[in-house]
């Protein structure tokens, strides 16, 4: 598929997301505030560290070895799928029991409320949802079903809006997180039911056992998924718990809502990225195209981006006033630095998802330590400095220097002729 029908797809995809994320986001912030938005903002950033931590090794390298395979290799296929499913099971239930025992600590050191504690077991019980979505995921985009990865975020996304806006209506804090958890319910057993149109047949792809020459290949993807879990997902869970502990928890809301806002529109451009990115780079095979290839799909999404974040900038107050409530007037001096680090974020993703389709586990480690180090400590340094805004800006630093790192990393790799696996 092309980045023009990735695109198309994402576009629907995204105009979807960015209606229900609209009303959700609204409906959190009248009735819960700043202060419940960062709650359920920390949640939701854990769910989503653990179940990458937990299932994105097997995803990625499910798209990757399924794409590198014939399509019609039944047998190839048989391999790749049954021993990335008692994988992710076996990581899944190990990560759900850790929870389960870790849930008042959890509840304590991450919500600052040890009353939290039942939601940590519901999120054990939504990591086996995760990892099922994690699998279905990663075959349909190695066989290119771009579209029914499209509409199954469609139909979750409006499933999801229907069962959230009520919940958190009548519950609150605790409908807002419950809803979250809900979302990758939902979007699991879709995936498993669009597999199974898609494949025909598909369950019997999992009768066989596990090859320990696949889970190897597998298990190589997650130190890259770690750091990127840690870069992202947890980076923002220690930004958020700086700023609570050093400037309150309602500061920590607006920040939230600036991610947010950053969240909406860059889903666009990001879902199209990976919609298409891990299989069309999985199949070149020349060093050349292969990196020109990955700059020039740089610079048309941060040319994209750099055009949205220009019009959100200039109608920030509308945004706020139509998206938020005056309790977020606040977020208004975040927007530049935001904005800034959003173009950034989206010009250095299709070069970090080269490193990972190559395998440069050492080089992809060290920019995503590199970002996530700036990020804390940019954080840390600057809210004593200049208050909330130290946040985003400490976000767009931390990115300028990853994407500097990138460009010199690609161009050395290009002085030394090669950009294979064997020299990571």
């Amino acid at each position: 598929m092309s980045l023009s029908k990735a695109m198309l797809w994402s576009v629907g995809q995204s105009a979807v997301r960015f209606a229900v994320g609209f009303i959700g986001v609204k409906v959190t912030a009248v009735y819960l505030g700043p202060a419940g938005m960062a709650l359920v903002g920390q949640f939701n950033n854990f769910l989503s560290m653990c179940t990458l931590m937990t299932v994105g090794g097997v995803q990625t390298g499910l798209a990757k070895m399924t794409a590198q395979a014939a399509p019609d290799d039944d047998a190839r296929h048989t391999v790749i799928w049954s021993t990335a499913a008692r994988l992710a099971l076996i990581l899944g239930g190990g990560s759900a029991v850790l929870i389960a025992l870790a849930s008042y600590w959890l509840s304590e050191h991450l919500l600052l409320n040890r009353a939290y504690w039942p939601i940590f077991l519901f999120g054990a019980l939504v990591l086996f949802a995760g990892t099922a979505n994690g699998v279905a995921s990663g075959i349909l985009n190695g066989m290119r079903r771009m579209h029914a990865l499209a509409l199954g975020v469609m139909i979750s996304s409006i499933l999801s809006l229907l069962l959230s806006v009520p919940l958190v209506y009548f519950f609150n804090v605790w409908g807002g997180m419950i809803s979250a958890g809900l979302l990758v319910f939902l979007t699991a057993a879709i995936s498993i039911c669009f597999f199974y149109k898609e494949i025909g047949h598909g369950f019997r792809y999992f009768r066989a056992g596990y090859d320990s020459g696949v889970g190897r290949e597998l298990l190589r993807f997650y130190p890259m998924v770690l750091a990127n879990a840690l870069s992202s997902q947890c980076t923002l869970i220690a930004v958020r718990y700086l700023i609570s502990h050093q400037l309150g928890a309602d500061a920590a809301g607006i920040w939230q809502a600036s991610i947010k806002v950053s969240d909406m529109y860059t889903a666009v451009i990001v879902s199209a990225l990976s919609l298409y990115l891990m299989p069309h780079l999985s199949s070149i095979k020349d060093d050349i195209a292969f990196r020109r290839e990955v700059f020039a799909v740089s610079l048309k999404v941060a040319t994209a981006t750099a055009l949205i974040a220009g019009v959100i900038f200039l109608t920030r107050d509308l945004v706020i006033l139509i998206v938020f409530t005056r309790q977020f007037d606040a977020m208004r001096g975040l927007f530049q630095y935001q904005l800034i680090g959003d173009i950034l974020m989206v010009a250095c993703w299709p070069m970090r998802m080269g490193l990972t389709v190559r395998l440069k586990v050492r080089q992809y480690l060290a920019i995503e330590t590199l970002n996530a180090v700036v990020f804390i400590f940019g954080t840390y340094l600057l809210l004593e400095n200049i208050g909330i805004a130290g946040a985003p800006l400490a976000y767009a630093i931390g990115y300028f220097l990853s994407l500097g790192c990138l460009i010199a990393l690609y161009f050395a790799q290009k002085a030394n002729g090669s950009t294979s696996p064997h020299h990571s």
